[in-house]
């Protein structure tokens, strides 16, 4: 897999975060900030017998991390066209500014260890991020380390956002990820309401994420899946492009989303007359909803009950709904 081939164009590198984000296909405008990092290597490390397996698998690990994140970049980017971003003028490359021209639309900020953290266009943090979490354990099993796993967390964020808060928000997701049981992927879209909590338990337990049941019986109502693992996120982005590529408006999609703050029955009353009207258009939908949470006859799409927990039904339509915009 190659990332790049000579076209005999001169390809930039981003001067900021608005010209990486200008890329971003689905929805400009965007970037996703990744921060994965390895689950329970310290307890790996302290199993190690000796000195020389010891610096084998350091090795290995520094290795591997840095392989499966250049194959992630190649396998899901090639070099981009934005517009210069007015922070050319300071540099003295005024006529640059709003000029078309390519660049390469990632920045890695580190890449060490089993640490990970980048910057790349909304479109692919999620691709790019489950398959570094996938060929990172499969490859350390090939060189004899089986079971060692990766987690991580996905912030998509609008350009304005400072780097310091992105980073904040991302290591969050990325806690959360390993306390659900690693080998997980956590994302979270950032709106100007949630920049004034950082703390990512804290806005989840709120509106629109959690909802409060006024009734008599049912508990609290939970719109979130996330985490995922790997696998789930790279099969969910892919079926959300086939879903896109057959037609499924954003509008359907944001108006079962917006029914979902009503109420369960409503909800569910909402979504069952529209995939009757509407069959062909929500088998694919229905896929993705069967593939993610238990449904049956007494959990009709797109809530399943829960037990447990603080909340009696959860869905994960929500989170398809997030994510449908930055489809490209």
């Amino acid at each position: 897999m190659t990332y790049y081939q000579e076209t005999g164009s001169q390809v930039e590198i981003p001067l900021t975060l608005e010209e990486l984000a200008e890329t971003s296909q689905g929805r400009s405008g965007y970037v996703a900030f990744l921060y994965l990092d390895g689950d329970r290597i310290g307890r790996q490390l302290t199993s190690i017998p000796d000195r020389a397996s010891y610096t084998a698998f350091s090795r290995a690990l520094s290795s591997v991390t840095q392989q499966v994140v250049f194959e992630a970049i190649a396998a899901h980017l090639s070099p981009r066209m934005t517009k210069g971003d007015s922070f050319r003028e300071q540099m003295g490359r005024t006529s640059e500014v709003g000029r078309d021209f390519l660049i390469h639309p990632f920045e890695i900020i580190t890449v060490g260890g089993d640490d990970v953290m980048l910057i790349v266009p909304a479109d692919v943090g999620l691709p790019i991020a489950s398959q570094i979490g996938q060929q990172f354990t499969r490859q350390l099993e090939a060189l004899g380390w089986p079971g060692v796993t990766i987690s991580g967390g996905v912030l998509i964020a609008p350009q304005t956002t400072p780097i310091h808060i992105m980073r904040d928000l991302a290591a969050a997701l990325q806690k959360q990820a390993k306390q659900a049981g690693g080998e997980r992927l956590d994302f979270h879209l950032l709106k100007s309401a949630d920049m004034l909590d950082r703390r990512l338990s804290h806005v989840r337990r709120r509106y629109p994420y959690t909802l409060e049941y006024l009734g008599t019986r049912d508990k609290h109502l939970r719109l979130l899946g996330r985490p995922y693992t790997h696998a789930q996120i790279a099969a969910l982005w892919q079926n959300l492009i086939e879903l896109k590529r057959k037609g499924f408006a954003s509008s359907q999609m944001q108006q079962l989303a917006a029914t979902l703050l009503t109420s369960r029955h409503e909800s569910t009353l909402f979504y069952l007359y529209q995939e009757a009207r509407h069959q062909t258009e929500y088998a694919p939908l229905n896929a993705i909803l069967a593939d993610l949470q238990s449904l049956t006859d007494a959990d009709p799409p797109p809530w399943q009950s829960i037990e447990d927990e603080d909340y009696s039904h959860q869905t994960v339509l929500w989170d398809l709904a997030e994510l449908f915009e930055f489809i490209p």
